[in-house]
């Protein structure tokens, strides 16, 4: 049977055009960047070479990019920048990922008073001026939501923030899936994963404003200005910027394609199977983000059918997924029930066709019928 892959926000596969940009630096380049000889210098030239693409397109200073291990890295530094500041107020996404949520809640254990932003409920932060107060220090909310899709109005949150607040911005979903530009985001950080572009696995970055401060997380070593200490991932990194410089240039032709082939997903779904809801918005989303509830059955049950039946899918985030706890993203979106209970993420992505859709509506549908024909 072939698998239908439709956990593309979970990860994506490798770009045969990033990984022949990559290969020279896993087989036959081995210079350290920091080493003063021709090897090294032409490893240091690869790296300023990626910084240079990825400031390009995303509207960064190539001073202004810090390479880490991943998103999660890149998460936990920007939050940590703010933990040895004076007491504060903290708002934090409720629906951010667990990356975000973990090191922002550990804040409270040093003083701060960390609040949840609130949510519609179709995933939007929807009483910011509300909530957002003079000695506001931080604000955390991701620019695009990996399990329903929601786009939040970043632009527009920065600019109601009290002088000397820094914004965090997660935008791991959202670069190569919609325009992403550092300089009218206004926000202070913003991180982002290669391996959630068909980049590679274990690369990412962290955008800091030039005019903001940051604390390394390690320490031992002087690479990317004491920021991120470590002899970097030259292949690694080239293989990062050039996946973003192919996201981001293929996304005006792609971005439409990918849409029709998720509303014609989602319509043939709503046809067949009675009660199946869309979460969150069907308006300001990710194109390629589908979040369904079905009714009658549950997350943990259609994930494990729909496995056999060769359709690969999830219930949420892969970093929290392992847990049989409900959704917190949808949770928080007030979800509950057999609505909150039978969500299931479906994520496509440029490698999708019409005939995969077609055959995961067929396949999905059997299942569930299957299920509920169980449950009655």
């Amino acid at each position: 049977m072939n698998e239908i892959y439709l956990d593309n926000n979970a990860t994506t596969p490798l770009d045969p055009e990033v990984f022949e940009e990559m290969t020279p630096y896993l087989a036959g380049f081995h210079g350290n960047p920091s080493s003063q000889h021709a090897l090294g210098r032409r490893a240091r030239r690869a790296i300023d070479g990626a910084r240079e693409r990825i400031a390009a397109v995303l509207h960064a200073d190539p001073s202004e990019i810090v390479f880490t291990s991943g998103a999660t890295e890149a998460n936990n530094q920007a939050v940590a920048a703010i933990a040895g500041r004076p007491e504060g107020h903290v708002l934090l996404n409720p629906a951010d990922h667990p990356s975000t949520l973990e090191p922002t809640r550990d804040l409270a254990r040093k003083g701060m008073r960390v609040e949840e932003l609130s949510l519609d409920g179709e995933g939007f932060v929807d009483r910011f001026a509300e909530q957002v107060r003079d000695e506001t220090r931080l604000v955390v909310c991701q620019l695009a939501n990996g399990e329903s899709g929601t786009v939040q109005e970043i632009a527009k949150l920065v600019a109601s923030m009290p002088r000397g607040c820094r914004f965090h911005c997660d935008a791991v979903q959202a670069i190569g899936r919609l325009p992403v530009d550092f300089r009218e985001l206004g926000v202070t950080t913003l991180s982002l994963s290669g391996h959630k572009l068909h980049g590679p696995v274990g690369i990412g970055a962290l955008l800091v404003r030039r005019d903001t401060s940051c604390t390394a997380l390690l320490r031992g070593g002087h690479q990317q200005q004491g920021l991120r200490p470590g002899t970097e991932s030259v292949a690694n990194i080239v293989g990062l910027g050039k996946a973003i410089e192919l996201a981001c240039r293929r996304m005006p032709t792609e971005i439409a394609s990918i849409a029709a082939l998720r509303d014609r997903f989602e319509a043939a779904l709503l046809k067949h199977l009675e009660g199946t809801v869309v979460n969150g918005t069907t308006e300001r989303r990710l194109a390629n983000t589908s979040n369904l509830s079905f009714p009658g059955t549950t997350a943990e049950k259609l994930l494990m059918a729909l496995d056999l039946a060769g359709v690969c899918c999830s219930a949420g985030t892969a970093c929290a997924s392992g847990s049989l706890e409900p959704s917190p993203v949808l949770v928080a979106m007030g979800l509950e029930g057999d609505r909150l209970n039978g969500a299931v993420r479906f994520s496509l992505s440029r490698l999708t066709t019409s005939e995969e859709v077609d055959l995961a509506v067929d396949r999905i549908a059997r299942v569930v019928e299957r299920l509920r024909g169980r449950n009655d």
